[in-house]
C-alpha cells in the first residue's frame, strides 16, 4: 500500500479564499480547520455546518474546483451514493437550475462523516455520476 501511495494525486489545495469564492452567497461560512486535512487522501472535501443546517461539499470535476451546497437530514445506516460503504447517512439536496426561471431539488443519499466516505471511496466514477446527475 504505500508504494501504492506514492503514485495517488493529490486532491487540489483548498484555501479560505477558494472556499469564499466557490460559495459566495453562504454567509459567515464556517469551512473546516484546513490545516489537519490530508488533501493526498481526498477525493473531494466535505463538511456539514451547524450554524447554516447545510453540507458543503468541494469536487474536482475536471480539474476545476466546484462547490455544492444543500440541505442535509441525517441518521440513517444506509449505502453511501458516493463510496457504496454501508455508513451512517443522510438526504443531500440541492437546488438546481433547470431552465431560464425555474429550478428544481435534486440530490441523493451520501454519508454524514466526509473523511469515512473519502477512506471508502475506490473509484471516482460514483462521485462523477453524482457530479453529472446534479448538472443535469
Amino acid at each position: 500500500m504505500t508504494e501504492l501511495k506514492k503514485a495517488v494525486i493529490p486532491f487540489k489545495h483548498v484555501t479560505e479564499k477558494t472556499i469564499t469564492k466557490l460559495f459566495p452567497k453562504a454567509k459567515k461560512l464556517k469551512a473546516p480547520s484546513l490545516e489537519t486535512i490530508d488533501f493526498k487522501n481526498l477525493s473531494y472535501l466535505g463538511w456539514y455546518d451547524i450554524r447554516s443546517e447545510k453540507k458543503f461539499l468541494i469536487i474536482d470535476d475536471n480539474r476545476k474546483l466546484i462547490g455544492v451546497e444543500g440541505t442535509f437530514n441525517k441518521g440513517k445506516k444506509g449505502i453511501c451514493s458516493l463510496c457504496n460503504g454501508h455508513e451512517e447517512i443522510g438526504l443531500f439536496m440541492t437546488t438546481v437550475k433547470s431552465g431560464k426561471e425555474t429550478y428544481t431539488n435534486r440530490g441523493n443519499y451520501i454519508c454524514t462523516d466526509s473523511q469515512r466516505c473519502n477512506e471508502n471511496i475506490m473509484t471516482l466514477d460514483k462521485l462523477t455520476q453524482f457530479v453529472a446527475n446534479l448538472k443535469k
